[in-house]
């Protein structure tokens, strides 16, 4: 047992005093590279080039959209691979339903959408629910004095807006004669049209929510109005394009909060359909902002679509193919009959009236004052 002791104090006591190996140095692996959103530096041509090389090389861009649908997203497609070589495949859907796709997929960490565009007050609510990112700068952004309305919307470099849109009120003409269209707001209350009028829900179009802000900023429609309104029975479609097809159709006779972007393509194809001259004054903004979102697959392809948007060549092809005003002056107005109403007097709509309709929407008070289920 002694023995035993002694040999086993010995071991314990040569281990004890022996050099300890020397700990192993780990070398951490560098991170597997991610394309970003290049840095809001001031924009060079260098720059640029590198920018549109970085994306050629991610060759596809993914747009979560409200307006690339139809033949207007295969003139897009085409014309913007023509030019960069890179895939254009939009996702489409209503601004509010895209939105929660995103929230989604960004809690998932399931990133798809490269780009979001919808009504201003949407866009901006990406942005302030942190789902968008600065766009970075754009070479079309330098010409300053290219524009009939600046793009750039949003201070903090999050999003641009890629047209000029009219709201008013539209009729068919085949059912409201010559005359007999309403002269304001407040002519929509006339027992006449009770049953008569269409109109896209507050919950998921932000264009009611808008007409609703500009009136009541400039003192011209106050809530009753629309509690009025409401007892006119109008029928509530979920979408604006909804609306303007059934006013096509004949199954309505007005449409109060047309947007001229929308009735377009309508009135482009012989609908009979008509804007009006308002009392109060047309309601003017800049619209479908686009931005970059969080995340993005594809940044840089996003930051080169976001410039060509706003380029002669997209800006024509917008106009062309939605009838929208040009925000840029090198490619001339021409009449679009869906915005073909007098501008003498104009109710505008600013960023901050965008982030208020917002907040309009979300607190669901059109859809309260009209009775519309949220």
């Amino acid at each position: 047992f002694i023995f035993v002791v002694l040999v086993t104090l010995l071991s314990l006591t040569t281990y004890a005093c022996s050099p300890k190996p020397p700990t192993p140095t780990v070398t951490p692996q560098p991170a597997a590279p991610r394309a970003t959103v290049s840095s809001p530096a001031p924009a060079s041509q260098d720059s640029w080039t590198q920018i549109v090389a970085a994306a050629k090389k991610e060759g596809s861009i993914t747009p979560y959209s409200f307006i690339f649908t139809g033949n207007f997203a295969t003139i897009v497609a085409h014309s913007f691979e023509q030019r960069y070589g890179i895939k254009f495949s939009p996702v489409i859907g209503t601004g509010t339903l895209i939105m929660e796709r995103i929230r989604s997929e960004q809690v998932a960490g399931k990133y798809i959408a490269d780009t979001f565009d919808s009504a201003a007050s949407l866009v901006a609510t990406a942005k302030i629910d942190g789902l968008t990112v600065n766009i970075g700068p754009l070479p079309e952004l330098d010409n300053k004095d290219k524009w009939r309305a600046d793009p750039r919307l949003d201070p903090e470099g999050h999003f641009i807006g890629t047209y000029v849109i009219t709201t008013t009120i539209y009729v068919n003409t085949n059912l409201v004669k010559p005359g007999e269209e309403p002269k304001s707001y407040k002519d929509l209350l006339d027992p006449k049209w009770k049953g008569k009028i269409i109109e896209a829900s507050p919950v998921t179009s932000p264009s009611v929510n808008r007409v609703y802000l500009a009136l009541k900023k400039a003192g011209l429609a106050d809530d009753s109005f629309w509690q009025q309104l409401a007892r006119q029975e109008p029928r509530v479609t979920t979408t604006v394009r909804e609306a303007a097809s059934a006013l096509a159709r004949g199954e309505a006779y007005i449409y109060p909060t047309g947007q001229s972007v929308t009735m377009t393509p309508f009135i482009l194809e012989g609908a009979p359909l008509k804007p009006v001259s308002v009392a109060e004054g047309v309601i003017v903004s800049v619209g479908t902002p686009v931005a970059i979102i969080k995340n993005a697959p594809h940044p840089n392809a996003a930051r080169v679509l976001l410039n060509w948007v706003i380029s002669p060549e997209g800006q024509k092809i917008y106009q062309e193919n939605l009838g929208v005003i040009p925000l840029h002056k090198d490619v001339p107005e021409t009449t679009n009959p869906a915005a073909r109403v007098n501008l003498d007097k104009v109710l505008p709509i600013n960023l901050a009236d965008e982030l208020e309709i917002a907040r309009i929407q979300r607190a669901g008070t059109v859809a309260q004052l009209l009775g519309v289920q949220r």
